[in-house]
């Protein structure tokens, strides 16, 4: 898999050179809509809420925002912030 690979050598870079650890969550999934907006440099979510890529981001942002917990209300209403700043709905 050539995801982790790339991941396993950032690791060792975050080891070595900052002493510190990084932790695998996943991927965002390469697809015409995330190549798009790197072009016009652009987020994906504005360019395309409804992507592949676009629902990833949002996916892994409410994982982190929660800390893999369910939401409190105080996370809850960070994750609708950020939704609405992203216009991830």
């Amino acid at each position: 898999m050539r995801e982790r690979w790339f991941f396993d050598k950032l690791e060792s870079v975050v080891k070595q050179f900052l002493d510190g650890s990084v932790h695998y969550i996943g991927i965002i999934p390469q697809d015409a809509m995330l190549e798009k907006a790197v072009r016009i440099q652009k987020p994906v979510s504005i360019v395309s809420p409804n992507a592949r890529s676009s629902k990833r981001f949002e996916e892994l942002a409410q994982y982190l925002v929660s800390g893999g917990k369910q939401d409190s209300s105080e996370q809850n209403a960070f994750r609708q912030f950020l939704t609405k700043l992203f216009n991830l709905s």
